[in-house]
């Protein structure tokens, strides 16, 4: 069977708009805030979900009360420069500073170190 040249580039094309939406989707949690929070109970994670949905700048993506671990994104369409204040701002109105550590954690790591804490 002979395929025409026209055929293989409208594949092509249908194939790079399947791709588009998956490439979309892992551009707007490549900019993350992650946090190390001491003793970090169900109640604050909960607390800090719910400040940041209310702001409207920024989500919580990932959150594990056992390894303490916190992971924000902007949301979708809004501005990621506001992330860090947005969502340091949620945690210092809910917890002492002293209890929150900044870290370089990717999603995925924060994951990992969740798999792990519970494992323990």
């Amino acid at each position: 069977m002979r395929t025409t040249p026209s055929f293989r580039i409208l594949c092509g094309f249908g194939l790079s708009l399947f791709a588009l939406p998956g490439l979309h989707a892992q551009s707007t949690i490549s900019t993350t805030v992650a946090v190390h929070i001491a003793d970090l109970t169900s109640e604050e994670r909960d607390a800090v979900a719910q400040a940041l949905e209310a702001s409207g700048e920024a989500r919580m993506v990932f959150a594990c009360v056992p390894a303490g671990v916190m992971v924000f994104a902007p949301k979708p369409d809004r501005p990621t420069h506001t992330l860090r204040s947005q969502s340091l701002a949620a945690l210092h109105a809910r917890m002492p500073q002293q209890r929150i550590q900044e870290t370089a954690l990717s999603l995925a790591d924060a994951e990992a170190a969740c798999d792990e804490a519970r494992n323990r």
